[in-house]
């Protein structure tokens, strides 16, 4: 008998429970619930005032602007003394009104959601004074919107209360397969003239000033049966240019308006290398190709009102960090690229940067190589590389150059031993740009070049002179001018008549050159010149 009790209270239990469930199933739009019990938990359970995107992601709604209309869900949190938090879902009514079993019903429609989360807490407060109360937007209403203007047709979206105008935008770059607001090939449409049409009132937008400036003002919220209208612009000159020192040098529509201050600011504003003093307005006379340039000063001229076709070039400022540079080759502890103040940072410095000589530097043998920019030297030095030998040159000369074609002429006249060793200053040299410095390692050969039967490098012996060279490479070639050897000494490049008291240092080069055999009708064209002139000169003394 006590297990059959047990068994309708048990029973009765699970009634009173099934029937509070089906009681509660009956108002789907105004819900209580004590399973959400602290802010973290109605975070957790849905989106609380965020706007979730075609993307998927959720973005903040701003409650100064957001406007509230029939069909936003709140969740409002009821915090009475006591273990009991009541949670309530309401839908506002289609009359626009804010209805929850605590309080009576307050008018919310056409309210900030600020402005109406203030007016729901303060009247619950006023009927519910002991209680904590907490208000967030649940979810919100759609909203249908009509696209017209300079479009194919007119177009009639489906979007949430959310959207703005910006978004209406991306939805119709979708719609004609675009992938940018920017190059939104539409027929003739203008992105900063668009009107919304609400309530027998026109509103004028900017959209392009929003996507460069973030400018929140010309990206309002939509409203339900709003009309945007997108207005035509005149394609063949109806833009603005500006290019030169700016962070984004832009082509834009033009508006009535604009100033010489919007267009830098929609280019990205000057950068620091501009001369604010050197701003240039290029503009075109009436019904022709002639302009005038009118020079602008900034801040001065800001306010300056701009005209169609108008083309700004901001100029940079003449000596602005511009960026110089030497290269450092050879034996110093750090080689590589110098940064330099052209015109007044020396040698001295750079070397000092670099963390000075290695051991095996050798000073007599490095150079300063610059561009003296001597007109066609490169094909100066190809064309004497190439050329016959019967030309005018000196014979030696010509022997010469076509060995040394290839060399670089040009050097700067430096004397690093006195400079580093004897510390004369006056051997310093002011470095310029691409200025290439190479230290050179301690050489212990002597070059042998020429008519020799092995010319190339021969280890400095002590003592040797210029013979005991050409000997070791060799000997002279059959054609070699054995009273015409030259010792090219290797820190001055200075010619020396070849003498066995001359010391031959390391680093020195000895050139043998040849005699040259002449082609025969060289030889001839110059027997015939000869020949003639010593005719001439004969009558002539005869007719003495």
């Amino acid at each position: 008998m006590k297990l059959f009790r047990n068994n309708i209270v048990f029973f009765l239990i699970v009634l009173l429970i099934c029937i509070s469930f089906c009681i509660g199933q009956t108002l789907p739009s105004m819900q209580i619930s004590s399973s959400l019990t602290s802010l973290q938990d109605l975070q957790q359970n849905d989106i609380s005032g965020y706007n979730k995107s075609t993307g998927g992601e959720y973005r903040p709604i701003e409650e100064n602007e957001y406007i509230v209309d029939s069909g936003d869900e709140f969740v409002i949190k009821i915090d009475i003394p006591g273990p009991d938090i009541k949670t309530y879902y309401s839908k506002v009514t289609s009359d626009g009104y804010f209805v929850i079993p605590e309080a009576p019903g307050c008018y919310v429609r056409g309210l900030k959601l600020s402005d109406a989360k203030d007016k729901i807490r303060k009247n619950l407060k006023k009927y519910s004074p002991d209680t904590q109360t907490e208000v967030y937007l649940e979810k919100i209403r759609p909203i249908n919107v009509t696209v017209t203007g300079a479009l194919k047709k007119i177009k009639e979206l489906n979007l949430n209360s959310a959207s703005r105008l910006y978004d209406l935008l991306s939805s119709i770059l979708i719609y004609y397969q675009s992938d940018s607001l920017l190059n939104l090939k539409l027929s003739q449409a203008s992105l900063r003239n668009i009107s919304i049409i609400r309530n027998n009132e026109e509103l004028n937008y900017d959209i392009l000033k929003y996507c460069l400036l973030s400018d929140i003002n010309e990206n309002p919220y939509l409203q339900d049966n709003d009309i945007i209208y997108i207005s035509f612009r005149d394609t063949a000159g109806c833009a603005l240019t500006v290019s030169g020192s700016v962070g984004n040098p832009l082509k834009f529509e033009y508006k009535s308006g604009d100033d010489l201050q919007t267009a830098l600011n929609f280019a990205g504003e000057i950068t620091p290398a501009a001369d604010s003093l050197r701003i240039e307005i290029y503009r075109y006379r009436e019904q022709s190709n002639a302009f005038d340039v009118i020079t602008c000063h900034l801040p001065n001229d800001s306010g300056l009102q701009l005209k169609q076709d108008d083309r700004i070039f901001v100029r940079r400022k003449a000596e602005f960090h511009n960026e110089k540079y030497v290269i450092l080759k050879g034996e110093v502890k750090y080689p590589g690229i110098y940064p330099i103040d052209e015109g007044k940072t020396t040698l001295t410095e750079v070397i000092k940067r670099s963390g000075g000589f290695t051991k095996n530097a050798s000073l007599p043998h490095s150079r300063i190589y610059r561009d003296l920019g001597v007109p066609g030297s490169k094909e100066l030095n190809k064309l004497i590389a190439s050329m016959p030998y019967s030309m005018s040159l000196e014979w030696i000369e010509a022997n010469f150059w076509r060995s040394a074609a290839k060399e670089n002429l040009n050097i700067v006249t430096c004397d690093l031993n006195k400079l580093f060793i004897e510390n004369d200053i006056t051997q310093d040299v002011i470095l310029k740009q691409d200025d290439k410095i190479v230290i050179s390692p301690k050489s212990y050969f002597v070059f042998v070049t020429g008519a020799v039967n092995d010319p190339g490098t021969i280890l400095h012996q002590e003592g040797w002179n210029y013979l005991d060279y050409i000997k070791a490479s060799g000997g002279f070639k059959e054609r070699a001018r054995k009273t015409r050897i030259k010792i090219i000494k290797h820190n001055t490049e200075t010619w020396l008549d070849a003498k066995d008291t001359i010391i031959v240092e390391p680093g020195d080069r000895i050139f043998v050159p040849q005699n040259e055999q002449k082609e025969p009708t060289t030889m001839f064209m110059q027997i015939l010149t000869v020949t003639t002139q010593i005719i001439t000169i004969i009558l002539v003394l005869r007719g003495l």
